[in-house]
């Protein structure tokens, strides 16, 4: 009976190890999806348009989450969204719908709303001479800016439709036709559409998942981050922690005793 002791004890160790993992496995959340470029061919001659580059519009899951919302609401308007990529330009990432919540929360926009109104929206269009078809980036400009707004408004952010402006350097979003010269984006430091509720000063940022104070660094602008502190990922750090500890004493138990030999 003594020699089968360790042999229970080793098998119970190994069950409850299994049961804990499968459980943690259980809460674990839906990861973050990648960002890979966007599927497809730019044609000249198509009507685009993009974000400027200013907080949060430029962190890559928020502009995807926004252009996933977008997009369906631009189906007949023949608007293809195109990100920088060097000095040229690819087609933006379009995800499934239920990623919408995942790429916010990643970018440390859990809250709901995730977004307040910092200033009005302006929206710039370039030249019609060189489009083709029935859409130009004059008459693509309005469908896009009411698009935008009702997407916004899906997320709980009321926010004024964006108004025209000639100064590309003022916009926030931007239409022209691809094959033309291309508007220099404008790159800002600062919030001047959309901002959030911890925004506070230069260089603030939003709080992360799981944060225990507002402005703490937001994570890294790809994988999985922003989710890495869920209870789920928690629970199961703990299990493999009590697992290893479980082995360790079983193999203590396991040990046997050195009995002295009478001499």
């Amino acid at each position: 009976m003594a020699s089968a002791r360790p042999w229970c004890v080793g098998v119970i160790v190994v069950l409850f190890a299994v049961t804990l993992t499968k459980t943690a496995e259980a809460q674990t959340p839906p990861a973050v999806p990648t960002l890979p470029s966007g599927q497809g061919q730019l044609v000249p001659g198509t009507v685009v348009w993009t974000f400027a580059f200013e907080p949060p519009l430029s962190d890559d899951r928020v502009a995807a989450a926004l252009t996933t919302i977008v997009m369906p609401k631009l189906a007949n308007a023949g608007l293809a969204r195109v990100v920088a990529s060097g000095p040229a330009f690819r087609l933006g990432l379009v995800t499934p719908a239920d990623q919408v919540p995942l790429l916010l929360r990643a970018a440390g926009f859990a809250q709901t709303p995730p977004f307040v109104e910092a200033g009005q929206c302006r929206i710039w269009a370039g030249p019609d001479s060189s489009g083709t078809g029935a859409s130009t980036p004059a008459g693509a400009a309005p469908v896009l800016a009411a698009a935008m707004q009702e997407a916004l408004a899906s997320l709980g952010v009321q926010t004024r439709r964006c108004e025209p402006t000639s100064d590309p350097a003022q916009a926030h979003l931007l239409v022209w036709v691809y094959g033309s010269s291309p508007p220099a984006l404008p790159d800002r430091r600062e919030p001047t559409f959309l901002s959030w509720p911890e925004y506070r000063s230069p260089g603030a940022v939003p709080a992360n998942v799981g944060s225990p104070a507002a402005g703490a660094p937001r994570p890294p602008a790809t994988g999985n981050a922003g989710i890495v502190d869920d209870p789920g990922v928690r629970g199961a750090s703990g299990a493999l922690l009590m697992t290893l500890a479980l082995l360790a004493g079983a193999r203590r138990l396991t040990r046997s005793p050195q009995i002295a030999r009478p001499r």
